[in-house]
């Protein structure tokens, strides 16, 4: 086969990824952390568990009985414990046999990352208290938050802060914060609620939280398009619902919030770890079929450049994820 020859084979793969708005978008493989997430939330909300989800687990578990983070062969302890997290959670509502089969090739692991223990905490598998850092390595992040403006920046880079323990709820309020990347801060803050309303309760600073929460939802009921940011903002959500401070518009992100994550399900049962790309994807794949042939697919073309124009942001760029009217930042290498 000579090169033109393999081009002429991998345009209809090309084409068949186009839809019917005109954007380009391959389908990504399922990650374990939205799947177990999307699992535990259905389960709150009432929802069935179908076969093709168990199926997911079943097939996706390692000989060593654990589970890696995506369909690729490596393994991964934190996925494992989310996945036995959520498989114990539907057993005990399901009584499946087939889970607990899948559960009697799991190895006993200990809980370490702070995240993790957040959602054992929520289903009630460990104490609150396991998420807080001890008072004295409390009071230590204390001095060195007012130490950050004087301390150089070679040495804050090198700063870790410890994976056990979450992040304090006051770090909302600083501008340590302000300065994360956007999708950490999509993280900390449904992270913030379910603590704050599992723990000191404050009314003002879970009102707050919730505030911002609403007001970066995407408009097509997502959190930054990613899958486990937008589960975390759902339990956030649901958390605060039960607590009291349900309405109809924290109603209505839910359902719309939850069906968002209905859609990230993939062919293999699982769910993909976000619905992205589809920018790149758009942009690159009208440059190849206008470098192949710009007559041939000239129908193929203007519908993708339609497509990227109408998901343009006001400030003339792109960003990673098309929505029409969007409130995604641009960035550089889509723009």
């Amino acid at each position: 086969m000579n090169i033109n020859e393999s081009i002429n084979k991998a345009i209809p793969h090309l084409l068949k990824w186009q839809y019917q708005d005109g954007h380009f978008e391959g389908e990504l493989s399922s990650n374990t952390f939205p799947t177990c997430a999307y699992a535990l939330i259905q389960l709150e909300l009432g929802l069935p568990i179908d076969d093709e989800l168990i199926e997911y687990f079943a097939k996706s578990q390692k000989a060593s009985g654990l589970w890696g983070l995506d369909s690729s062969e490596g393994e991964d302890k934190e996925a494992t414990l989310l996945a036995k997290l959520a498989l114990t959670e539907i057993e005990r509502i399901t009584n499946n046999e087939k889970i607990k089969l899948i559960m009697q090739k799991i190895p006993d692991l200990k809980l370490n990352k702070w995240l993790i223990k957040l959602f054992y905490a929520r289903c009630n598998r460990i104490s609150w208290k396991e998420l807080n850092a001890p008072k004295f390595l409390s009071m230590m992040m204390r001095l060195g938050e007012k130490l950050l403006p004087i301390l150089p920046k070679s040495f804050i880079s090198r700063l870790k802060p410890p994976e056990q323990y979450a992040p304090p709820v006051r770090l909302f309020y600083t501008q340590t914060f302000q300065n994360l990347f956007i999708a950490e801060k999509h993280t900390l803050v449904p992270v913030f609620i379910i603590m704050e309303i599992h723990g000191k309760k404050r009314p003002k600073v879970i009102k707050e939280l919730l505030r911002w929460l609403i007001d970066n939802r995407c408009k097509d009921g997502s959190w930054f398009r990613v899958g486990l940011i937008t589960a975390l903002s759902v339990m956030a959500l649901i958390d605060a619902q039960k607590a009291g401070y349900g309405n109809d518009d924290m109603e209505k992100a839910i359902y719309e919030g939850n069906k968002w994550l209905q859609n990230l399900r993939s062919s293999d049962g699982g769910c993909r770890e976000a619905i992205n790309l589809n920018v790149w994807d758009t942009a690159l794949s009208s440059l190849v079929l206008s470098l192949i042939d710009a007559d041939k697919y000239k129908p193929q073309i203007d519908h993708a450049i339609n497509w990227l124009i109408n998901n343009q942001n006001d400030d003339g760029g792109w960003a990673f994820s098309g929505i029409p009217g969007g409130n995604l930042l641009s960035d550089a290498d889509d723009t």
